[in-house]
């Protein structure tokens, strides 16, 4: 039997029945073998303690080795893009998109100023057509 109860909990049961068998000068007694049940039912697994656990039922729900050969292999994810090529391509697309909004706004400016110049050269005709006396058409 083991030298104090310290030494009991450390070890499995099935070391603590062999040692205790084991380490016998004599047959066991009623005391020997009440301590070994007394500490088999105070350390073993009941009912309660494991009815959380997951039964036969519930490990048929859970995919099996020919469930998982459709799923891809590393080999097959070496065709994938990686986080940082993505970051990458993400990172040019908004280079790209930058590009357009600041064309954008110069051709806004571009028009802004090609209006101001055509009104000023439409007001500059209508003075130079008024000052010779001149009849325009409206075509």
């Amino acid at each position: 039997m083991p030298s104090s109860k310290r030494e009991q909990f450390d070890k499995p049961i099935s070391r603590l029945l062999y040692s205790f068998y084991m380490n016998q000068t004599s047959d066991p007694t009623i005391k020997d073998v009440m301590e070994v049940v007394e500490f088999i039912r105070d350390n073993a697994a009941t009912k309660d303690d494991i009815k959380n656990f997951a039964t036969k039922d519930d490990l048929k729900n859970l995919a099996t080795k020919d469930d998982l050969k459709n799923f891809a292999t590393k080999d097959d994810l070496q065709n994938f893009a990686t986080r940082d090529d993505l970051r990458n391509a993400k990172d040019e697309m908004i280079g790209h998109i930058d590009g357009f909004i600041k064309l954008h706004k110069d051709m806004d400016t571009e028009i802004a100023a090609l209006k101001s110049s055509y009104q000023r050269h439409e007001d500059q005709i209508s003075q130079i057509v008024r000052h010779l006396g001149l009849q325009l058409s409206a075509a």
